[in-house]
């Protein structure tokens, strides 16, 4: 069977289940046939979409072991001065005050 006379056969079969779905209606046979072949269609386009996933799938875990992605520290603070202090010295320390 060639694939255009499956992709018939398939519509055929989809066009019949949307025809008895519907009460079987007598006018309707084009319409029944187009809403067929689009989903057909729409089958067939997530097969070959979930096919080249599976190729990206197999190419991330082929992705070696011992060279990890980088990681990136986000950045907390920007340091205005280079002259400042480090946090611990900024302050000096405060001073007792005398008992009279």
């Amino acid at each position: 069977m060639t694939s255009t006379t499956d992709r018939e056969a398939r519509i055929r079969e989809r066009a019949h289940r949307i025809w008895e779905s519907e009460g079987r209606p007598d006018d309707r046979a084009e319409v029944h046939w187009s809403i067929a072949a689009r989903i057909v269609d729409e089958e067939d386009a997530a097969v070959v979409t979930s096919e080249s996933d599976a190729v990206d799938e197999g190419s991330i875990e082929s992705f070696p072991a011992s060279d990890p992605p980088a990681i990136v520290q986000p950045i907390t603070s920007v340091k205005a001065d280079d002259t400042a202090q480090p946090a611990n010295d900024a302050a000096p320390p405060l001073a007792r005050k005398r008992r009279r």
